[in-house]
């Protein structure tokens, strides 16, 4: 799972380090991690995970619940009517990383609308 926060970026899975109740949560910058630790006060497992492929800078392992807290937490502060809002206005070169994420995204959305009204066209 992706998400964004004001806090940072971030990826979460449930890695064979994991016990039942935890996930790992990885991000691509050293201050996003940190403000993310600073959010989750019992982060287990702090370090750089060897991977085959590592698409992640920086990664912890969380406790499910803990984890559920912030992100509760990070919606219920939810103050802005747009999402690039969420992104430092001096920090362009994030506002670009997640421009770019929007846009793929919003391409998909637009290719799922064209299939939808080209079968409805075809019946």
């Amino acid at each position: 799972m992706w998400f964004f926060t004001k806090d940072g970026f971030y990826s979460v899975v449930k890695d064979e380090k994991c016990a039942d109740d935890e996930l790992l949560v990885e991000s691509i910058t050293e201050k996003d991690m940190e403000n993310l630790m600073a959010k989750i006060p019992k982060i287990r497992d702090i370090k750089y995970h060897p991977r085959r492929y590592v698409q992640y800078n920086h990664s912890v392992i969380v406790a499910r619940k803990d984890l559920a807290k912030y992100i509760s937490t990070s919606i219920l502060d939810i103050d802005y009517d747009n999402q690039n809002a969420i992104v430092e206005f001096d920090d362009l070169q994030r506002k670009d990383a997640y421009m770019k994420c929007y846009s793929a995204i919003n391409e998909y959305q637009k290719s799922v609308l064209y299939n939808k009204f080209r079968d409805t066209e075809n019946k």
